[in-house]
């Protein structure tokens, strides 16, 4: 009995140790709050890039103008497509308005 123990208290750690080493978990919580508002309002969510650019689409045309990352993250916003133009890094105290909008990102 008290072996199965042992060998359950072995397995957990082992798992979350090698859950600890893997890069693309750790890529994958990074993610952008994009906002169509100054001020981090008019937010439509979390998006995920898993370390490749995102091109920012718009469904009603607004840019992106403000946001924030999680928690321990930080993102590159960009002032054109394909992750080119200027280039900022946001991190989770966001900012109120982005110096340009962001119209592609990479966390």
């Amino acid at each position: 009995m008290r072996f199965s123990h042992i060998f359950s208290l072995v397995s957990i750690i082992a798992i979350a140790h090698a859950a600890g080493d893997d890069d693309t978990l750790a890529k994958r919580a990074c993610s952008l709050t994009p906002c169509k508002a100054t001020g981090k309002t008019s937010c439509v969510g979390s998006v995920y890039s898993d370390g490749t650019c995102i091109n920012l689409r718009s469904s009603n045309g607004k840019p992106f103008v403000s946001g924030w990352t999680a928690p321990g993250c930080s993102c590159k916003i960009y002032s054109k497509l394909d992750c080119e133009g200027d280039e900022i890094t946001v991190n989770s105290s966001g900012y109120g308005k982005f110096p340009f909008d962001a119209i592609s990102m990479e966390c």
